[in-house]
């Protein structure tokens, strides 16, 4: 068959390097059978016949044969037959294969960033900002799946102060993460810069985001998962703390499980906001968001209040409304809805006023109440540390137990 040009190149990957394949014959079927000319592993989630691509009348095309489905593209075919464009993305069965059709003579889309082993999927979008979209992408090295932030710097180096400041905050978090190494904190494996574009590869995490975790069931978590939660996202801020890093946006959004399962390994993320402070440093600029946000950063852009800075107990006070929210599935002092009730909101901030709902079923312990007390204090120098608060007898009453729990974590994520 020498000389012969192929029609379409296949690129698989698997849980290692990936493979690719020239495709020259008429037709080619893929699953676990040993009559298919592309024998897959033996995955009880692939059928003996998965799916076959075959040129008709001169135009790539796939189609579905399995019990399963195949998706391309992020759609199941369902026993359909789909024509194959340039660059598009076959996968089986989650974790085990994923292919990615490429046309001869096409040029290979904006997924292998220059001097990269990393292809990015680009109808794999795990999540978007104004600025950055995070995709998975595939080591072809291992076949390993990861996350990948994408900053676009034509966006980010706008001419205005906003977007000058938010191409600061891509190298910024991009400098933070490069300095930590955490279980509870999102692993960075790799930072490509290109001219118009920083790629950030991190660790994928499926588990989904807390705020869902909360939400998808009675809209509380009980106290005891609760606990767990709040004793690694301390964890987590106090070595961070110790690092001379705030976070300055700690909320269920910005936190991840490693699993959907109860008692999942929490991963924080997003570092846009997080600032490096040498030790008796303040920090003066106001973000986050509002419903987490304390009093000392609502002051900072308040008319004739001298500006005196805060410091890392912003992210206590945070974690304050966290605990809250998982354990009454609300908000401390409720929130802001598109710009409506926000003079109220900062006000309740400010003032601290705030209420233990009766609306639960399950009582609160008195323990879990005081220790949101003593993180919501107005005055940051009577407000808890991290430190302080893992060391609160909510924590240490059964404080064997959740070290035995973490460590059976960790082990089970494979952190030594």
């Amino acid at each position: 068959m020498n000389g012969v040009k192929p029609w379409g190149r296949l690129v698989y990957l698997t849980n290692g390097p990936a493979k690719s394949i020239d495709l020259i014959n008429a037709e080619y079927a893929f699953g676990r059978g040993k009559a298919c000319q592309i024998v897959l592993d033996d995955n009880q989630m692939i059928s003996k016949r998965q799916f076959v691509i075959a040129l008709v009348e001169d135009t790539p095309c796939l189609m579905d044969v399995s019990q399963n489905g195949t998706l391309v593209n992020g759609h199941n075919i369902a026993r359909h037959r789909i024509i194959l464009t340039h660059a598009a993305e076959i996968e089986i069965a989650p974790e085990a294969y994923f292919f990615v059709f490429y046309l001869p003579n096409q040029p290979i889309p904006l997924t292998l960033p220059p001097n990269s082993h990393y292809m990015i999927l680009n109808t794999k979008t795990l999540g978007r900002g104004s600025f950055a979209d995070v995709k998975m992408a595939i080591d072809l090295r291992s076949g390993e799946r990861v996350a990948v932030k994408i900053f676009d710097q034509t966006i980010t180096k706008g001419v205005n102060t906003k977007s000058a400041m938010s191409m600061l905050d891509v190298r910024n978090e991009v400098d933070l993460l490069k300095r930590i190494r955490h279980p509870n904190v999102v692993a960075i494996k790799d930072v490509i810069h290109t001219t118009s574009h920083v790629y950030l590869f991190m660790e994928r995490i499926t588990g989904g985001e807390l705020f869902d975790h909360i939400v998808s069931g009675t809209g509380v978590l009980e106290e005891a998962e609760a606990k767990f939660v709040f004793f690694q996202i301390a964890r987590a801020v106090h070595y961070l703390h110790q690092q001379g890093i705030t976070h300055r946006d700690l909320k269920p959004e910005n936190l991840l499980l490693e699993t959907k399962q109860p008692f999942s390994r929490m991963i924080l993320t997003d570092f846009g906001l997080a600032k490096f402070r040498p030790p008796l440093q303040r920090m003066q600029t106001t973000c986050g968001t509002f419903s987490y946000m304390s009093p000392e950063m609502l002051t900072e852009n308040s008319p004739g209040v001298p500006n005196t800075g805060y410091s890392s107990k912003v992210d206590c006070w945070s974690l304050g409304c966290l605990l809250f929210a998982m354990l009454y599935g609300e908000l401390p002092f409720g929130q802001d809805t598109n710009g409506h009730g926000t003079d109220q909101l900062f006000s309740r901030i400010r003032k601290g006023n705030f209420e233990f709902p009766n609306t639960r079923v399950h009582r609160v312990t008195s323990q879990a109440k005081n220790l949101i007390e003593c993180l919501l204090k107005v005055d940051p120098q009577e407000r808890y540390s991290m430190e302080q608060a893992l060391e609160h007898p909510w924590i240490t009453c059964q404080g064997d137990i959740l070290k035995q729990l973490y460590h059976r974590m960790l082990k089970k994520s494979g952190w030594s």
